[in-house]
């Protein structure tokens, strides 16, 4: 009886069934993860106050993820909101991804009010990016560090109209956003100003400076002319390195290396959030420069 039961055959089905078992373990234990990193992206994009109406697995083996974005827009224009949405979407998606979530891919579509896509962009992550930024020990504290940033930017003609620093949503105490706005009185002044201003700008980022309660991965700048037309948006998210901008004709490249082409919307008011891009295209998803 016990030489029947030990008999290779016998040992060869066991061998089979455990490791089908644990097989089928392991993929229950990845769909669950999976579900879970999905689950808390909807969650920490909703935090950030990003209109995220769906977070879809398109794939499970590659792990791949579809985020539809909602624009307020009833047309195939973008409103001020939509780019800084995206990339506050691309900054959660690639956090996870240098996290551990093993993302491979990802989709970003924006939706009009109609329903109807107005952009679409996808994105590959062949290996996890570099760990990112640890949070600071130090609380933060937002009116110290406007008043130490204002001592720091070097706006030359740019005259600054808001200096706001404001609590991360998600890291709270441990880290601030950074949104500057400013106008110069044409062109040639945004010629003879931007380079310093932008230096000194991405200069106080990322860098913890506990004397002035002050740690700023995210940022954002605002420039426009004296008429409200826009000369300059420009974002970076240091955690991911990423920089996006659109730039007004005529206005210096000097500081970039290959700015694109585009036509600017005229920008009545000044909002404190988006960064506007034109309806014909969809820059914002892809990286123009890694920050260093």
């Amino acid at each position: 009886m016990a030489s029947t039961f030990f008999s290779p055959r016998k040992r060869i089905f066991a061998l089979v069934i455990a490791v089908f078992l644990l097989a089928i373990g392991f993929l229950a234990v990845k769909v669950s993860a999976q579900d879970q990193s999905s689950s808390t992206l909807a969650d920490r994009l909703k935090r950030r106050g990003v209109p995220v109406s769906e977070v879809k697995i398109s794939s499970r083996l590659p792990f791949e993820l579809n985020v539809t974005l909602q624009s307020k827009s009833a047309t195939t224009a973008f409103t001020n909101e939509d780019s800084w949405n995206a990339l506050l979407t691309e900054h959660e998606l690639r956090l996870a991804n240098q996290n551990g979530v093993k993302l491979n891919s990802y989709t970003v579509r924006m939706v009009n009010a109609n329903g109807k896509e107005i952009a679409k962009h996808q994105s590959f992550l062949d290996e996890p990016g570099k760990p990112a930024s640890t949070p600071v020990s130090f609380v933060v504290d937002n009116a110290r560090a406007e008043e130490k940033i204002k001592t720091l930017l070097q706006p030359g003609e740019i005259r600054l109209t808001l200096i706001q620093v404001s609590s991360d949503a998600i890291e709270g105490k441990n880290a601030q956003i950074l949104l500057v706005q400013g106008s110069v009185t044409d062109k040639d002044a945004a010629n003879r100003s931007l380079l310093s201003f932008l230096d000194s700008f991405k200069d106080v980022l990322n860098k913890p400076m506990p004397e002035a309660a002050m740690y700023i991965p995210l940022g954002r700048a605002r420039i426009t002319d004296s008429q409200g037309q826009q000369i300059l948006d420009y974002a970076i998210d240091c955690q991911t390195g990423t920089e996006l901008f659109s730039i007004a004709p005529g206005v210096t490249n000097s500081f970039f290396p290959h700015p694109p082409a585009m036509d600017v919307p005229p920008s009545p008011a000044l909002e404190t959030t988006g960064i506007p891009q034109p309806s014909s295209a969809y820059p914002v998803l892809t990286p123009t420069r890694i920050y260093p």
